[in-house]
C-alpha cells in the first residue's frame, strides 16, 4: 500500500463534522457527501486575529504619538516629569481603534488638539462638551514668550483649588496652550 502524502484540512462540511468522520476537503461538495449522496454544506469561515491593517495603522499611530511625546520631553524636567499622575483606564474607554483614530490624526496642531479636547471629554460620545474649549485659530508653534505669560484670573483661581505641600509652576494663559487642568496633569 503506498503512502499518500495528503496535506491536513482545516475544515470539514457540516455533514463529516456530524458524523465524526474525516472530510476530503473538496468543495462544493466532498468526497464523502458525494459516495454518500448526502447534502454537503460548509460552515461559515470565521475570520482570526485582528482585521487587515489594523497593525500597521497601530504601529502608525504608535509612532505619530511617541514623536509627539518625545517633542514634549525637551520640555519637561524630571521634576515635572515625575509628578505627573498615572492617569485611569476609564478615562479613554471606547476611545481606541482605527476609526477613531481616522477621525483624530496627530499631524499638525490642530489636529491633536482636536483629539486632546476629545479625550477630555468624560463619554465616549462626539456630541458632548467639553469643560476646556483650546482655541484651535492659533498658529501652531509656541514661543518662549507665550510659555511664559501671566496666568489668568480663572486659571488661578482652579489652581487654588488643588493645594499641594510644593509650589507649582505658573500655568500658561497662551490661548493656544493646553488647558490648565492638561498643564497640572500632564506638563507639571
Amino acid at each position: 500500500m503506498p503512502i499518500r502524502s495528503q496535506s491536513r484540512i482545516t475544515t470539514a462540511c457540516n455533514s463529516c463534522r456530524l458524523r465524526k468522520q474525516k472530510c476530503s476537503g473538496n468543495r462544493p461538495k466532498c468526497i464523502q457527501c458525494l459516495d454518500h449522496g448526502r447534502n454537503c454544506d460548509w460552515p461559515e469561515q470565521l475570520k482570526r486575529g485582528p482585521a487587515k491593517g489594523y497593525i500597521e495603522a497601530l504601529e502608525r499611530r504608535l509612532h505619530e504619538t511617541e514623536n509627539i511625546l518625545l517633542g514634549l520631553l525637551e520640555q519637561v524636567s524630571d521634576s515635572q516629569l515625575a509628578g505627573i499622575p498615572h492617569p485611569t483606564a476609564q478615562l479613554r474607554s471606547g476611545k481606541r481603534g482605527t476609526e477613531y483614530w481616522g477621525l483624530f490624526p496627530l499631524r499638525s496642531v490642530q489636529e491633536i488638539r482636536s483629539w486632546q479636547e476629545d479625550c477630555q471629554r468624560s463619554a465616549p460620545e462626539h456630541g458632548s462638551t467639553s469643560t476646556s474649549t483650546p482655541n484651535l485659530d492659533q498658529p501652531e508653534f509656541i514661543t518662549p514668550a507665550a510659555v511664559d505669560a501671566p496666568v489668568t484670573q480663572e486659571q488661578s483661581q482652579g489652581l487654588q483649588a488643588q493645594e499641594s505641600p510644593e509650589p507649582q509652576p505658573s500655568v500658561s494663559a497662551w490661548s493656544g496652550a493646553p488647558s490648565a487642568n492638561f498643564q497640572q496633569r500632564f506638563l507639571w
